[in-house]
């Protein structure tokens, strides 16, 4: 069975592209990499542990937050580095 990851590590952010928002796990990672990465890339913000990215879903989008947050807490205890989940 896989270990926990450590959700108090600042390594979540949060890519908002014209069609989602993924959430990217990722030690290294600078917006310049995630435009690289997404073609359709606007924006992103982190790092981010996952107490700050909840509360900045809640604050933004509370609606996408209500309807995936345990798929985001599932992402967030078990991700490894460079993966992402994509949220439409």
């Amino acid at each position: 069975m896989d270990a926990k990851v450590d959700t108090r590590t600042p390594d979540l952010h949060i890519v908002l592209t014209h069609e989602a928002w993924v959430i990217v796990r990722s030690a290294s990672a600078t917006w310049r990499d995630f435009q690289e990465t997404f073609a359709d890339f606007t924006t992103s913000l982190g790092p981010m542990g996952l107490d700050e990215l909840l509360e900045t879903f809640e604050a933004e989008w509370p609606e996408v937050l209500e309807r995936y947050a345990q798929d985001i807490r599932t992402f967030a205890t078990t991700a490894k580095d460079g993966q992402s989940l994509m949220i439409t």
